[in-house]
């Protein structure tokens, strides 16, 4: 919480800097573009602006695991499911590390 009030405190650096935070951002990232770069394969998406749109929010909503979808994923295949569960596994796996 701290991080979020110097990032809007204008302190960006403090954010940067953390590596927690890089991590996080790393992970989600990758996890945006690899599930984008499917579902534009696959044909889900009719270009790229939509495949990233549909792959943010899914990999978003799993990581926060608030439960929302827009999309049926189920049909994007297997590969998108086994990174959908791992980012949803990352957020409890945060957690628990968090608390030691």
């Amino acid at each position: 919480m701290t991080l979020v009030y110097f990032c809007f405190n204008g302190n960006v650096k403090k954010l940067i800097k953390d590596e927690e935070f890089r991590w996080f951002f790393f992970f989600v990232l990758s996890a945006i573009i690899v599930v984008m770069v499917w579902i534009l394969y696959l044909g889900f998406a009719s270009d790229v602006e939509n495949a990233f749109r549909k792959a943010a929010f899914q990999v978003v909503t799993l990581v926060s695991t608030c439960g929302f979808a827009t999309d049926d994923y189920i049909p994007w295949g297997q590969s998108c499911c086994i990174v959908f569960c791992m980012c949803s596994q990352f957020f409890c796996i945060r957690m628990l590390t968090s608390l030691a």
